[in-house]
């Protein structure tokens, strides 16, 4: 079913306020979502809920489909640009998750938990281009770092003057990647030349 939560309906005052109703009902909550235990907290009918989320369940990755949908839009924006570097793109990742910070802290609380990795791959041939990874298992260990790195500044607060320091540490990650994670594709690729022909047969 289609998610409901759309940039078109929230821009509705009306639905968006009680939009933000359920959202603050979710985080006091903090488990065991159901629409009349979110009705009731956020003050609305259960018709009302349902007119914004097909169920409890379907909250987060309603979210995160919305989350995604502005992030790609963003992008789509700065890449037509020509030679946009990646410390743009990455003040403007975090300029998304701090004008969107309750949504993040919903999503990072009950959301899938590679959701900043999915948000990070909406860039994934410009990230390839800059950290020069050719490997799969490179990228996805970089994709944990800076990861990594972005939780740790959504838990801290969303402190939006702390965004330069950590966009300087993540082109500093991106900056080393190819130094530090190159080799890590090799070592499958090594270990089975090692291997006994009956071994690799049998592989």
């Amino acid at each position: 079913m289609a998610n409901r939560l759309t940039e078109g309906r929230l821009k509705n005052k009306r639905f968006r306020t009680t939009e933000e109703s359920i959202l603050l009902a979710c985080l006091a909550i903090k488990c065991r979502f159901t629409p009349y235990r979110l009705a009731r907290a956020a003050q609305i009918s259960r018709a009302t809920f349902y007119r914004h989320h097909c169920s409890a369940a379907d909250i987060a990755s309603d979210y995160e489909d919305y989350i995604l949908q502005k992030t790609r839009a963003n992008f789509a924006r700065l890449l037509k640009l020509k030679r946009v570097s990646l410390r743009i793109i990455y003040e403007q990742f975090f300029s998304t998750m701090f004008s969107n910070h309750r949504s993040m802290i919903f999503i990072l609380r009950f959301g899938t938990p590679d959701f900043l990795e999915k948000m990070l791959l909406l860039v994934k041939p410009k990230l390839i281009a800059a950290t020069k990874l050719k490997n799969q298992e490179a990228l996805r260990v970089y994709l944990g770092e800076v990861s990594a790195l972005i939780k740790s500044w959504c838990d801290a607060g969303f402190d939006r003057e702390a965004i330069p320091d950590f966009v300087d540490k993540i082109i500093y990650l991106t900056d080393t990647a190819h130094v530090r994670l190159s080799a890590l594709g090799s070592f499958d690729h090594q270990r089975e030349s090692r291997m006994p022909a009956r071994d690799q047969a049998e592989k």
